[in-house]
């Protein structure tokens, strides 16, 4: 099974599905004071003019919902058009405050 660093963005040929493994460290919503109020994680396809196409997105807010706490695991089809590729984005869900957020595993296949 093949497997790309979020940083390549170069999917196999004939790709169809991205495996994700995502998250916000525990700090970031158990410390005590101000926490986090959410991430925005995001797979775009892009193409060379920079032009993106979303192919999936999901909002983590683990203070107001306990399921978005801890690894968060999904998969997803896609189709590229010629030329695209893969592209991993985070967001603010508000500001960028305690958004102590990573990618843990990408596979595509």
């Amino acid at each position: 099974m093949p497997c790309h660093a979020v940083g390549d963005p170069a999917a196999p040929a004939g790709s169809k599905q991205i495996e994700l493994c995502f998250g916000l460290r525990r700090e970031a919503y158990e410390k005590p004071g101000d926490k986090t109020n959410g991430v925005k994680f995001i797979v775009d396809a892009e193409s060379p003019d920079g032009n993106t196409r979303e192919l999936f997105s999901r909002v983590l807010d683990p203070v107001s919902d306990p399921k978005d706490r801890g690894l968060q695991k999904v998969t997803c089809e896609f189709a590229l058009n010629p030329e695209e590729k893969l592209v991993l984005r985070t967001r603010a869900n508000g500001d960028y405050a305690y958004d102590w957020a990573y990618w843990s595993a990408v596979i595509v296949k």
